[in-house]
């Protein structure tokens, strides 16, 4: 099996991208804000909308016996896309939509770049 090209490869994330019908705007995290106590708290800054596409989820893990959500979304993001587990990530248009107030899910585990997109999942904050 030989390698992909990178003319290949650049074909490739420009079609996932154009498959990609939703938006969602990163919410960059940001420490050393401190409340009135002088406890570090945690912000974040709002940045740039970007294409995406989003599914929802109906995995659970058990806990003890409990049902416990591990995430509640799936998300692609252009290939080139940067995001870090302390992020945040609300969703601004839904097949087109504009969504007014968009929910927000906040990233688990580590996101994972695949060779056509950055793939994370989500839970819902």
């Amino acid at each position: 099996m030989r390698a992909l090209t990178d003319k290949e490869l650049e074909r490739m994330r420009r079609a996932a991208e154009e498959a990609m019908f939703d938006r969602c705007r990163i919410l960059r995290y940001r420490a050393g804000a401190r409340d009135a106590h002088g406890m570090p708290q945690a912000t974040w800054a709002e940045g740039e909308e970007l294409p995406c596409g989003f599914r929802t989820l109906s995995a659970r893990e058990a806990l003890d016996g409990a049902q416990v959500p591990l995430a509640d979304a799936e998300l692609r993001l252009p290939w080139d896309a940067e995001l870090s587990n302390l992020d945040r990530v609300r969703l601004s248009a839904r097949h087109g939509e504009a969504l007014a107030e968009g929910p927000l899910y906040e990233v688990v585990g580590v996101p994972v770049r695949g060779p056509s997109a950055l793939v994370v999942r989500l839970r819902r904050v």
